[in-house]
């Protein structure tokens, strides 16, 4: 089982590159962002990509293939999406264009319309993804408030009602994880909820 690779940068497709590992060429298939980065370092850089190896089955024949992420954060939430029915590694790995915190935080909430926005991602896939992975990401939601920052002023993370009240309750000195726990549990118990300053009371009730 092949878990990184480091070597090389070859060159740069769409959607893969080719890392020159000791003189053997591996061919990689990289999310869209991951491609871009890529790209911009050029042939000839040094790379080091963690690695998924899986055998893709048609009807007549398996096909080995490595699926390369950067970071530890972006490997750690797709292994959570392959986990998701119907989803399968390359859709997962192509839904990974936006910062690890904000499909976590999308998930965590709840917030299908974010999901919808990742590629590959319908209604029912976003429902599904919700279904599996909600309560499980917390962890992927706690980045540095620069981070966070960074992320709002290129529009990467959608003001919702839920990313409101947990920046809120954040505030109030609930850790990130807590305060999503918390609004989670208010969702459930009043779906009804629109504004944020409800939804916080409401978490904040019990």
């Amino acid at each position: 089982m092949i878990r990184y690779l480091r070597g090389e940068l070859i060159e740069v497709g769409e959607e893969s590159a080719v890392i020159d590992v000791g003189g053997v060429g591996y061919e990689v298939f990289v999310p869209e962002t991951i491609a871009e980065n890529l790209r911009a370092r050029g042939p000839g850089a040094p790379v080091r990509l963690l690695v998924h190896h899986y055998l893709a089955l048609e009807p007549s024949r398996g096909t080995p293939m490595l699926l390369g992420f950067e970071t530890q954060a972006q490997y750690e939430l797709f292994q959570h999406l392959i986990t998701v029915p119907r989803l399968g590694p390359r859709l997962a790995a192509r839904a990974l264009v936006a910062p690890v915190a904000s499909i976590a935080r999308a998930v965590e909430l709840g917030d299908a319309v974010y999901l919808r926005s990742l590629p590959g991602v319908g209604q029912s896939k976003a429902r599904d993804i919700v279904n599996a992975l909600r309560g499980k990401l917390g962890r992927l939601v706690e980045v540095s408030e620069e981070q966070r920052l960074a992320a709002e002023e290129a529009g990467a993370l959608e003001r919702t009602v839920e990313s409101d009240a947990l920046e809120a309750l954040v505030y109030l000195g609930q850790s990130r994880h807590e305060a999503l726990q918390r609004i989670n549990a208010a969702l459930r118990r009043r779906p009804e909820i629109d504004t944020a300053d409800a939804l916080v009371a409401e978490a904040l009730r019990e």
